[in-house]
């Protein structure tokens, strides 16, 4: 499976930035390429910053223009055919096309992140990541997103299309979610409790590993991640492809407004990376965690409904 044209139009971006940060190339900005190029401001915009926004995300980079651009920042030779190789690449169309589905642009960026790749690791604070959902599942998820039906709908089907990657055994996932992402009840007891069983079955896959952190970690170290204060600010994804230059190659914070928040500056996405394995270390092991997750469905299955005082209605 190829990379995504989304990953190598990142690519060429970050190749364009370096050679502009090249004393030999004097360090230009953007406006001095673009006399250079006899291109305007906005394409030269376009091509060197294809992560600052959805917008941008969606703009096939112009292999011509890429060309040039890379000519005037002193490029030649077989370096400069690589890097117009790769346009031509990233100049085709995503996989995902969000119209087949109805899918928004949110849904979109992670499906196109997601193609090509050969691990993700996600970690998710109080909801089930949208890879690993059930249908019913992402149906209240998305309801509680939009009251229109037909969207909804369509964004289900998007979800469940996504998760067929989850069978793929050239692909390996690390889910790692927080106690209160399984025990919140954003859905009817028996949607969560299904939801619950099939992150049972999905641990049993060979490529998948789900782990649990606890609230409470056991470890009495002061030194040890969780006491030194290593806790996400926000859900977030690390994306790593099989010709990928760096591991992990991309970060992808998961927030309803997902612009500015697609990272593929180094320093940033190994910041990400580290907070990672810091919080996988502290958390259930892969047959802990399935012993736990199975603990909180019983408990869900055995709970009574509770009811408002003065009412014979369950709450």
């Amino acid at each position: 499976m190829a990379t995504s044209p989304l990953v190598l139009r990142v690519r060429v971006a970050q190749e364009l930035q370096r050679l502009m940060q090249l004393e030999g190339a004097k360090k230009i900005t953007q406006a001095e390429l673009a006399r250079l190029c006899g291109l305007s401001r906005q394409t030269i915009y376009r091509h060197l910053a294809p992560t600052v926004s959805i917008e941008s995300l969606g703009r096939r980079c112009n292999p011509v223009h890429v060309g040039q651009m890379a000519s005037s920042l002193g490029l030649s030779g077989s370096a400069h055919d690589r890097l117009v190789k790769t346009a031509v690449a990233a100049a085709t169309p995503c996989w995902w096309d969000g119209r087949a589905y109805g899918a928004d642009e949110h849904q979109n960026v992670f499906a196109n992140f997601a193609y090509g790749a050969c691990r993700c690791g996600e970690y998710q604070s109080h909801v089930i990541g949208g890879i690993a959902q059930t249908e019913a599942y992402a149906l209240h998820r998305a309801r509680a997103v939009t009251s229109d039906e037909a969207k909804v709908k369509s964004v289900v089907l998007g979800r469940m299309r996504r998760k067929e990657r989850l069978y793929d055994e050239d692909f390996g996932y690390t889910l790692l979610l927080e106690e209160l992402a399984l025990t919140r009840r954003i859905a009817p007891t028996a949607v969560m409790i299904e939801q619950l069983e099939h992150l049972v079955d999905l641990a049993r896959l060979p490529n998948i590993n789900i782990r649990v952190l606890p609230r409470d970690p056991t470890s009495d170290d002061d030194d040890a991640p969780m006491a030194a204060g290593y806790a996400p600010q926000a859900p977030f994804l690390l994306y790593d492809y099989p010709d990928s230059p760096v591991t992990p190659e991309i970060a992808v914070i998961d927030s309803f407004k997902i612009d500015n928040h697609i990272l593929t500056d180094r320093e940033l996405v190994d910041l990400h990376a580290n907070l990672f394995e810091r919080l996988v270390s502290v958390a259930l092991s892969d047959a802990e965690t399935v012993t736990y997750i199975r603990k909180i469905a019983a408990q869900m299955g055995s709970a009574k409904p509770k009811t408002r005082k003065g009412s014979s209605c369950p709450t």
